[in-house]
């Protein structure tokens, strides 16, 4: 029987970067250590998002930055979302608007009642993830909010 060499691992490519500080996001963990042969890093959550760094200057780590993914505004019962109060005409919140935590983005209308849907962190509106009037569960994803990281 012969011996197999170790398989030689390519560098990270930004991509599988960005893909890990997801999942970390996602799993609510601060740091991700990785050692094999030839590397060594850790993944660390900061300020601005996640960080690589080397544990062995010798060895490959980008250092580079990852943007943490947006957070999800979350419907907090069943019911149809709405952008705004129903007899204004304007949203309450547009892409690119910036939002502080608790603040109101919208409501979920479950007959005559009205639900409002606050922001759970402060930061800057990205897109509504359903189009206003639609019927959403408990826990839809409704807005997607950049998170500051102040």
């Amino acid at each position: 029987m012969t011996d197999k060499p170790a398989p030689v691992l390519q560098p990270i490519a930004a991509a599988q970067w960005q893909l890990l500080a997801d999942w970390l996001r996602a799993a609510e963990i601060d740091c991700l250590e990785i050692t094999s042969p030839g590397h060594a890093f850790r993944l660390v959550r900061g300020a601005q998002g996640y960080r690589a760094e080397a544990l062995d200057p010798g060895l490959p780590a980008s250092g580079a930055g990852f943007r943490s993914p947006a957070v999800g505004v979350t419907a907090p019962c069943a019911g149809v979302f709405l952008d705004r109060y129903p007899l204004d005409v304007e949203s309450l919140v547009q892409a690119g608007e910036r939002v502080h935590a608790g603040g109101r983005v919208g409501f979920i209308q479950i007959g005559l009642l009205l639900v409002p849907v606050v922001a759970p962190t402060s930061g800057m509106v990205g897109h509504l993830a359903v189009s206003p009037g639609t019927l959403v569960g408990y826990g839809a994803r409704l807005i997607d909010i950049d998170e500051d990281h102040a």
